[in-house]
């Protein structure tokens, strides 16, 4: 049975922007269930539905994808499509969302003329993204930076016994770079070879499925 809110509702008549509406619901609602899947895998609560807006908006902000900018969404039905629309536009940016239906020419042309800066985008729809040149591609399901200026990026946890190697010359940091690009390449399908790494100190944490713990290429 559904409870009808009057107050609420009422309180819903009177918000003039979209910032409004996700202030005011996750703040009332903050333990309701927000969104979920049919297989109950992936849920949000109001509250932690914020808190995900929240860190991808800084995260977005540390790129320097601020107020006014273009964000793009090309995504079948998730609840991360929400996540994204509402990480752009109650932030004070303009979200761009493309049909996932769109051919690979059309979404081009999308990016191209709406001067779109970033992208949220399904796994399975990224062959259309292509290379992306001068853009940041997230991937809508880890919440992860996967393409950045038309490279596909690595995000690497690196083992004990390799940590002691990042205090060496930068000559030999950019030869352990290379020997991780390396092994990755070799064991990785050749759409998703990368061009970079980049080195962090702590193990990131689950991703939104919990499928993977972000991204970790390690050496063996």
């Amino acid at each position: 049975m559904i409870r009808f809110d009057k107050k609420a509702f009422e309180k819903l008549q009177s918000f003039e922007t979209i910032k409004d509406v996700y202030e005011y619901s996750t703040e009332r609602f903050a333990e309701r269930t927000q969104s979920r899947t049919s297989d109950g895998v992936l849920s949000y609560t109001y509250g932690s539905f914020r808190k995900t807006c929240e860190e991808l908006s800084e995260m977005l902000d540390a790129y320097g994808i601020g107020t006014g900018d273009k964000v793009a969404i090309l995504s079948g039905n998730t609840p991360n499509w929400s996540i994204a629309f509402f990480t752009i536009a109650s932030f004070g940016r303009t979200a761009v969302p493309i049909l996932p239906e769109s051919s690979e020419n059309e979404v081009a042309n999308i990016l191209s003329h709406s001067e779109t800066r970033a992208v949220f985008v399904s796994r399975k729809l990224l062959p259309k993204i292509g290379k992306a040149e001068g853009m940041l591609v997230i991937d809508i399901e880890e919440s992860l930076v996967v393409q950045r200026k038309g490279r596909l990026v690595a995000l690497v946890l690196l083992k004990d016994t390799l940590k002691d190697r990042l205090h060496l010359s930068s000559k030999e940091h950019e030869r352990l770079k290379q020997e991780i690009k390396d092994f990755v390449n070799r064991h990785v399908s050749r759409f998703s070879r990368i061009t970079d790494v980049e080195f962090v100190k702590e193990a990131f944490e689950k991703t939104a499925t919990h499928k993977i713990r972000r991204m970790k290429y390690c050496q063996a």
